[in-house]
């Protein structure tokens, strides 16, 4: 299921009502920003079917609660910006504001013809970066959605593929012969395994995982105890592959969803911010780039730009050399 997170402006009687549809780490973060610029006399409501949190929910495994998915690290002049109130009414214009035209350039590459530009060797790029962005990679998925009785007609402008993902935690005792190690178990200090894009893998990646809430006393056990795995793949994993990875297991919670955007250039378009009068797509930035912060930029950049909008503040939106200007004002 893919979660597009909207954030819906209408009016009642004494203050503007919002509706966030979507509860994860965008949508929440969304409404925690739209709260800090609108102030307490607006009412937010946040709409969620499934499970609080998104990518940032947990697991219960044995006796812990686990992370669900990757963490990932974005960048930072954005936030320089943000926290001096500017906005931004298209990802073209945030992302040129962060780096100008080169950076925009890079929309528009595969990551192999940027790191070859920039002097990699292809030897480098297939052992060292493939593995990497397998982690969190699969196969594509389609999401469709429509928008029906709006005037002028909000046109379709989302690529719609996503790469599926199978997030699957393990609770049990890894086979380490099955990674290719002779080495004993006992030795096996590994926390994260990569994998090459090879004929005959069942996974992406695989990683031991510590509890969310670390115990007093708490040490990372060697791969001779039972501990939490967690293994991202294309596909879910069958019985036997697990029998295959593991000497013996007790519990096992499986994700499958359609988690990232997948980037096809050359001349790859992204959604816009506002679909439509008081209507706000959450997210466009993951159609730049994907992960859960840049879900929360995203969702900060929104609730700055309704709020500017709302209060028809145009000083604050789409402002050009903001990194001198700000330069200056420190």
């Amino acid at each position: 299921r893919v979660q597009l997170c909207l954030t819906v402006f209408y009016f009642s009687v004494s203050a503007p009502c919002i509706a966030v549809v979507g509860a994860g780490i965008g949508g929440t973060a969304a409404a925690y920003y739209l709260r800090e610029q609108f102030g307490p006399v607006v009412k937010i409501d946040v709409f969620e079917s499934g499970t609080v949190g998104g990518r940032l929910a947990t697991v219960k495994l044995g006796d812990y609660e686990c992370p669900n998915a990757a963490v990932n690290p974005a960048i930072d002049r954005i936030y320089q910006y943000q926290q001096y109130g500017y906005s931004f009414s298209s990802v073209d214009k945030l992302l040129h504001a962060m780096g100008g035209n080169s950076f925009l350039t890079l929309m528009n590459q595969t990551l192999e013809e940027a790191m070859l530009g920039e002097g990699f060797s292809q030897v480098f790029l297939n052992d060292i970066v493939a593995p990497v962005t397998r982690v969190n990679f699969g196969q594509s998925g389609k999401s469709d959605i429509t928008f029906s009785g709006f005037s002028p007609p909000i046109p379709t402008h989302y690529p719609g593929l996503y790469h599926r993902l199978a997030a699957t935690l393990v609770h049990g005792t890894l086979n380490v012969s099955y990674l290719g190690t002779t080495e004993p178990a006992s030795e096996f200090t590994v926390s994260d395994v990569l994998t090459t894009d090879s004929k005959g893998c069942a996974i992406n990646s695989l990683s031991s995982l510590d509890p969310v809430h670390i115990p007093d006393g708490y040490k990372r056990p060697s791969a001779s105890h039972p501990k939490v795995w967690k293994a991202f793949s294309s596909e879910s994993l069958t019985q036997e592959q697990l029998q295959q990875m593991f000497l013996s297991y007790d519990s096992v919670s499986e994700t499958v969803w359609l988690a990232y955007p997948s980037y096809r250039p050359l001349h790859r378009k992204t959604p816009p911010f506002v679909l439509h009068n008081r209507l706000y797509y959450l997210n466009p930035l993951e159609w730049a780039a994907s992960c859960m912060e840049m879900s929360a930029i995203s969702a900060r950049n929104v609730a700055l730009l309704a709020h500017h909008r709302w209060h028809e503040q145009a000083g604050k939106i789409d402002q050009e050399d903001l990194h001198t200007r700000l330069r200056g004002e420190l």
